[in-house]
């Protein structure tokens, strides 16, 4: 869970480009730098460690499992493409969620032809899930060249918060700006329920994991605790352990979200 990997049971998941050249010698010249340590960049989560397995040129393509975002934000932070299918179109099985009804399994490379190529693969009807879709999938194919000047592209102005950085600003006007040279159009929009949006993702989102996760219990599977007092204790224990904090609010918060 969460969008920073950085609490993960084996420790944090660091960004590959904490030790390029580039980024060590922008960071000596900052007087906050102190060790090499201590100073790294996250790779956003929660599928960070797929994005560093394909930054880190381990492998030629890598799962991971997107809800809200996990992992189009790890490959956003890591260079990379983030494809999330349309739900349905990937089987779920053998993916453990964070929730249900949102979730699919997204996929990590480092180019849209790679993305596409395994995204043919991975698309087809799973006997062994009922949400994948039965209609036969076409391949994908990636047009060599794309008219861009019959594009019109949106920008809604209500994500140009105070706290966006300058850097990140004037790098979004010039792909506007590039979209344009080209023929586009660039139309600033308005996305008028936004402020709702993430309250509304809480809601269903902590709901459906306060009972996704409720099958973490140390009976079938996954962690169990030592503690062998009473079944209840077993399970109360095995949670405790198994779950930090953030996970453990989640829960709460969804259970109390259902009882209302």
């Amino acid at each position: 869970m969460r969008s920073g990997n950085a609490e993960g049971v084996f420790g944090p998941v660091k960004n590959p480009r904490s030790y390029s050249k580039q980024y060590r010698e922008k960071r000596k010249q900052n007087l906050h730098f102190e060790n090499e340590d201590s100073d790294w960049l996250i790779t956003g989560g929660s599928s960070g460690g797929s994005a560093v397995a394909i930054s880190a040129f381990t492998c030629y393509a890598a799962l991971g499992s997107d809800t809200g975002g996990l992992t189009r934000n790890p490959a956003a932070y890591c260079g990379l493409v983030g494809f999330k299918p349309n739900y349905g179109l990937v089987s779920h099985h053998g993916l453990i969620s964070l929730e249900d009804l949102m979730e699919v399994q997204g996929i990590l490379t480092r180019c849209v032809d790679d993305a596409a190529i395994v995204l043919g693969v991975l698309a087809e009807h799973d006997p062994t899930d009922s949400t994948t879709a039965q209609d036969p999938v076409k391949p994908f194919m990636i047009p060599s060249l794309i008219n861009v000047s019959k594009l019109c592209i949106g920008i809604p102005k209500e994500y140009l918060v105070l706290e966006l950085s300058s850097e990140v600003q004037s790098l979004w006007s010039k792909a506007a700006d590039l979209f344009e040279s080209e023929g586009a159009k660039a139309i600033e929009v308005s996305f008028s329920h936004i402020t709702y949006s993430i309250v509304c993702y809480h809601l269903l989102c902590t709901s459906e994991a306060a009972s996704s996760i409720a099958r973490f219990d140390g009976l079938q599977y996954g962690h169990r605790c030592d503690t062998d007092v009473s079944t209840e204790a077993m399970c109360a224990a095995t949670r405790r352990e198994g779950f930090n904090d953030f996970v453990r609010g989640r829960i709460l918060s969804g259970n109390v979200f259902l009882l209302k």
